[in-house]
């Protein structure tokens, strides 16, 4: 029996809102899907760009719930299209 629907997410947020998303070469879903998400902080890329890292402590964001819908439809397929390209890049 599967946990109902709007528990069950892609990624779950375990650093604090204050950890810095990495720079460089990489396959991170923000910032494949904005390059600027690099390199700022997971709640300033989650104010200005949506729940990429939807926080789940002390209680779930009732605004990021909303969100997530337009993440993943709007989003995340890009996301997956440009991480597939990157890979591709990345092969020997």
């Amino acid at each position: 029996n599967l946990p109902p629907l709007v528990h069950r997410r892609y990624s779950v947020r375990y650093a604090p809102g204050t950890a810095v998303l990495p720079r460089g070469y990489g396959t991170e879903p923000s910032i494949l899907w904005d390059p600027n998400n690099a390199g700022q902080s997971l709640d300033d890329v989650a104010e200005r760009d949506g729940p990429w890292y939807p926080r789940c402590w002390p209680e779930m964001s009732a605004a990021e719930m909303r969100q997530l819908g337009g993440l993943v439809k709007d989003k995340m397929s890009v996301a997956q299209e440009r991480r597939k390209e990157k890979l591709k890049e990345m092969r020997p």
